[in-house]
């Protein structure tokens, strides 16, 4: 393995981490390891990771025993979060991760495995905890061969290509292997997407049991995270019937009531109640929506973002979205 080079940054991480994840990206865009230390060494960047990762090198931005600021969009929505995971960045020198790269990442998670007694199965995508597509150069085709080819990797088995089955006239019909599924103690809402099967076991093989309609909430006892992938996703959790994949569901929020509209009409308060601004002055990023509330960045003229909740108070309309670290974020209309 390449030696770990280490610039760690002053910003944009929690104190304390109780690792259970390994969690895989890549920096969507052409750098090199020591383009993305410098960078987020270099002030409030409202997003860190643990480790960058090139042909080259190896750099680490936040020490493991705290943690970084990489998959709180996810809302620890399947219970991967920002304190209990390591998160690693493959970088893209020539605008794509490379072979080399990706051995290089190998290396480093085996390692940061056996540190942590980390097993196989919670080494994870950026897209396991929140479903954004990361690490996209892995999921070029749209089927995640890549990443599926990185775990047999991980996991030491050989990857071979899919072979066709010729069925025989009459095949003898023979029981499925029961798959051994972990389970863990989940108590998060939900409510489902679409209407959505409940079957006795987390697999679409499985007997259906009855069918949830859409919209409908209900609070599971426990999740796994190895049942049969679903749009890429493993998770599966309980209702009181059986199982239902959370590829369809999503977690219940609370929504807040509207602030009363003031007589006289506010600039922005037109604006949708969602979707992307781009600020016509340099504009400070707040912890809440007011002046008094603590200032944690800052927009320059010209930059956009988007925002998933419109507040008026104190005199301003406030665009809210939630940053990388989780935290709500609030920015004036000016």
């Amino acid at each position: 393995m390449l030696p770990i080079n280490k610039k760690i940054s002053k910003y944009n991480f929690y104190k304390g981490n109780d690792i259970k994840y390994i969690i895989i990206h890549d920096v969507g865009s052409k750098s090199t390891a020591k383009n993305n230390v410098d960078y987020f060494a270099g002030g409030n960047r409202n997003a860190s990771a643990h480790y960058f990762v090139d042909d080259t090198s190896i750099w680490q931005s936040v020490e493991d025993h705290n943690g970084a600021w990489s998959v709180g969009d996810g809302g620890n929505k399947y219970g991967i979060n920002n304190t209990n995971s390591i998160g690693i960045e493959m970088c893209l020198p020539s605008g794509t991760v490379t072979a080399k790269t990706e051995q290089n990442t190998l290396e480093l998670v085996k390692y940061l495995m056996a540190k942590y007694n980390v097993p196989a199965d919670r080494v994870v995508r950026h897209y396991d905890a929140s479903r954004k597509n990361c690490p996209a150069q892995f999921n070029l085709d749209g089927k995640w061969t890549r990443w599926y080819a990185f775990k047999a990797k991980l996991e030491g088995k050989t990857v071979t290509p899919p072979t066709v089955e010729v069925k025989p006239t009459a095949p003898a019909v023979k029981p499925a292997p029961q798959a051994k599924y972990k389970e863990e103690s989940f108590s998060v809402r939900q409510v489902t997407d679409v209407a959505l099967n409940v079957r006795k076991q987390p697999n679409t093989s499985s007997a259906v049991i009855k069918t949830l309609p859409k919209g409908k909430q209900f609070t599971p006892t426990k999740i796994v995270r190895n049942g049969e992938s679903v749009e890429g996703f493993t998770t599966w959790c309980n209702t009181e019937a059986g199982w239902v994949s959370m590829a369809y569901t999503t977690p219940v929020k609370t929504v807040a009531k509207p602030a009363p509209k003031p007589v006289q009409k506010l600039k922005g308060e037109n604006l949708p109640n969602r979707g992307y601004y781009k600020v016509t002055a340099n504009t400070n990023i707040r912890s809440g929506a007011g002046t008094n509330h603590r200032i944690v960045g800052t927009y320059a003229k010209g930059q956009g973002f988007n925002y998933d909740r419109k507040v008026i108070a104190g005199g301003y309309v406030w665009l809210s979205y939630i940053s990388y670290s989780g935290q709500r974020r609030y920015v004036a209309v000016v």
